[in-house]
């Protein structure tokens, strides 16, 4: 699934990650350079990795802003995230402060 070119807010990808929570047969999911998503919408779906039932095997969230604490959620979840194998954060910026590879 690709949503990507400032396609999504917060609200939107808190519905996404209630999808991709229930979707047991999606493998990849593209959210690439979505400036408009915060750090309430990245916790949230960083949160759905965590769910034992989350099949999601790539992610790519290229030239985003994901901030410190949205990344401390994500860090979390791939501690317990058995099946996610590609995660692409190239380009992403804390604040335009800090670029993540």
């Amino acid at each position: 699934l690709e949503i990507t070119d400032g396609m999504l807010d917060d609200a939107m990808v808190t519905v996404l990650a209630m999808g991709v929570y229930g979707n047991s047969t999606l493998e990849s999911l593209d959210l690439s350079r979505n400036p408009s998503v915060t750090e309430r919408g990245w916790r949230s779906l960083f949160a759905t990795l965590q769910r034992p039932n989350c099949r999601l095997g790539k992610l790519f969230l290229k030239e985003n802003l994901i901030n410190s604490a949205a990344e401390f959620t994500l860090a979390k979840s791939l501690a317990t995230n058995g099946t996610l194998k590609v995660l692409d954060l190239s380009y992403c910026r804390d604040s335009g402060e800090i670029a993540l590879y």
